[in-house]
C-alpha cells in the first residue's frame, strides 16, 4: 500500500477491507547513517564532561590537575560518547524522522507547517542530515518525495529574513554580513545566514520559521512534491515540484517559496530586531592615545602577611610563572581584601580562589592556601559574588587559617597577574605589609 498526499492511512486500510482487496504495505526504510552526521552528540558530551571536570579537580592534588584532569576526562568521555551517547541521539534523530514521515502520510497540511517552521532548528543542531535519507527512499521507491520541497521554502524564509536585515540595519557591518549569507542562502546553503545573522539578532530567526510554516502550509494545498532530489533545496530547486500528471504542484512550489520568502522580509520590517550603531562599532583609541589606560598603576596587599616572591611558592605551577606573574603571601590574618578597583569575574564553588579584573584591565587570580580545594568550601566565608563590582579595601573572603593547617594544608597565598603578557613589567614589593600597603607596581607596554 503506498499513500499519497492527502491520503488518510486508517481510511484506505478500512476502504480496502471492505472492498475485499489484500493489502500490501511497503514501507520506506531507512538508510544507514552515523550519529557522527550530526552535532546532538557533542552537545550532549559537553554537557556532560562539565561534571566530569568538576568531579576530578574536586579530587585531584592541584598540581597533578593539568595533566591528569583532561587525560581522565578522556579516557571517560570517548567511551561514553561511542558507546552510550552517540547512539541513544542517533535513535532520537531517525524517530524524528520516522514520526514525521508517518505524520505526512495522515495530517498532509498540519506537518507541512510544522516541518517548514522548525527544519532550520533541526539545521542548526544537524538532525537535518537524518532526512536525507528519508528523502532518498522517497525518490527510489515512489519517485517523488513529500518533505523536501519545504526544506526549499524554510531555506527561502531565512534568505528573505537576512535580506530584511540587510534593508533595516543601519550597520555597514551588518550590511556586508547579510548581503554575503544572502546571496549564499540563494543557493541553498543557510548556514551564513543562520550562524552569521539571524539567529545572533533572534527576530529575524523567529520571522523567518514564522515565514516558512505559512509557505509550506499554502504549498500543501496544492499537493506540492518534489520529482528530482534536491542537493541543496532552496530557491533554485523550485522546477524540482514540476510534474505533468501534478501540475498543481510546481504552482504551490512557487507560491509557498514567494510568501515565504516575502512574508519573512515583511516580518523583519514590522518586528525589528536590535541593531548595533555605527558609533558602538567604532574600533577602541590606541592605548597610545588614551593617557589613562597607558599610565602605570598600582596594586596594594590584599593580606596582611609577609610578601615573597612568588618563585618562593612550594608549588611548583605558581613558582615557575606558569600561572602568571605575581607574589606570595603568607598570611598572618585570615581576611582576604581587594587590592584594586574592579570585578569579580570568578568566585571558585569551593571559596578558595577568586579572579578579578581591575578597571585598568588586569587579571589577577588570589589562591588562598595550597591544595586547599580539598577542603570543599569548609573554612571559608565568601562576602562577595561572581558578577559584583568591588573597591579597593573591600572585604573579599574570611578563612580559617588555623582550620587549614590543622588539616595539613599550607595557607600560602599565591596573588598572580594571569594577563601578566600583556603588559612590559610588574614590580613587586617584598617584606611585611598591612592590607592597603602597595603590593606591585604595572607598568603598561
Amino acid at each position: 500500500m503506498l499513500l499519497r498526499p492527502g491520503e488518510s492511512l486508517l481510511g484506505e486500510i478500512a476502504g480496502r477491507i471492505a472492498a475485499g482487496e489484500p493489502l500490501t504495505f511497503l514501507m520506506l526504510p531507512l538508510a544507514e547513517t552515523t550519529y557522527t552526521s550530526t552535532v546532538l552528540p557533542p552537545i550532549i558530551v559537553l554537557a556532560l564532561l562539565v561534571y566530569v571536570e568538576r568531579f576530578f579537580k574536586a579530587h585531584l592534588p592541584e598540581v597533578f590537575q593539568p595533566i591528569f584532569v583532561p587525560l581522565c576526562c578522556y579516557l571517560i568521555m570517548v567511551p561514553a560518547t561511542l558507546l552510550v551517547v552517540g547512539p541513544i541521539t542517533s535513535a532520537v534523530a531517525h524517530g524524528l524522522s520516522a514520526f514525521f514521515q508517518a505524520f505526512y502520510a495522515n495530517i498532509p497540511w498540519l506537518c507541512a507547517m510544522i516541518f517548514g517552521a522548525f527544519w532550520q532548528v533541526f539545521v542548526i543542531f544537524g538532525v537535518h542530515w537524518t532526512f536525507v535519507p528519508v528523502f532518498l527512499s522517497e525518490f527510489e521507491v515512489s519517485g517523488f518525495s513529500t518533505l523536501q520541497a519545504f526544506c526549499g521554502i524554510a531555506v527561502c524564509a531565512q534568505v528573505g529574513a537576512v535580506f530584511g536585515v540587510w534593508f533595516k540595519s543601519k550597520s555597514r557591518k551588518t550590511k556586508s554580513v547579510a548581503m554575503s549569507a544572502g546571496l549564499t542562502g540563494l543557493f541553498g546553503i543557510t548556514e551564513p545566514t543562520i550562524y552569521g545573522i539571524t539567529l545572533p539578532l533572534k527576530k529575524p530567526f523567529i520571522c523567518a520559521c514564522v515565514a516558512s510554516a505559512i509557505g509550506s502550509l499554502v504549498a500543501s494545498f496544492f499537493g506540492t512534491l518534489y520529482y528530482a532530489f534536491a542537493g541543496l533545496a532552496g530557491l533554485l530547486t523550485v522546477p524540482n515540484a514540476y510534474n505533468a500528471a501534478n501540475p498543481s504542484s510546481l504552482t504551490g512550489a512557487a507560491l509557498g517559496t514567494a510568501i515565504a520568502l516575502i512574508g519573512a522580509f515583511a516580518l523583519v520590517q514590522v518586528l525589528g530586531f536590535e541593531d548595533k550603531a555605527e558609533a558602538e562599532e567604532k574600533e577602541p583609541a590606541p592605548a597610545e592615545e588614551n593617557p589613562q589606560s597607558a599610565a602605570p598603576f598600582e596594586f596594594v596587599s590584599p593580606l596582611k602577611g609577609e610578601v615573597k616572591p612568588l618563585s618562593a611558592c612550594s608549588d611548583p605551577a605558581f613558582a615557575s610563572g606558569g600561572m602568571g606573574k605575581g607574589v606570595v603571601i603568607e598570611p598572618a590574618e585570615g581576611k582576604l581584601y581587594a587590592p584594586c578597583d574592579g570585578q569579580v569575574m570568578m568566585l571558585f564553588e569551593t571559596l578558595h580562589a577568586i579572579g578579578l579584573k581591575s578597571d585598568e584591565g588586569a587579571e589577577i587570580l588570589i589562591h588562598i592556601g595550597l591544595d586547599t580545594v580539598k577542603l570543599n568550601g569548609e573554612g571559608f566565608k565568601a562576602h562577595v559574588a561572581s558578577g559584583d563590582s568591588i573597591r579597593k579595601g573591600d572585604l573579599l573572603i574570611e578563612f580559617d587559617i588555623d582550620f587549614i593547617k590543622e588539616k595539613g594544608l599550607s595557607v600560602s597565598t599565591p596573588v598572580v597577574i594571569t594577563n601578566a603578557d600583556n603588559y612590559a613589567d610588574l614590580v613587586p614589593s617584598t617584606g611585611e605589609h598591612a592590607v592597603g600597603d602597595k603590593l606591585m607596581d604595572v607598568i603598561p607596554a
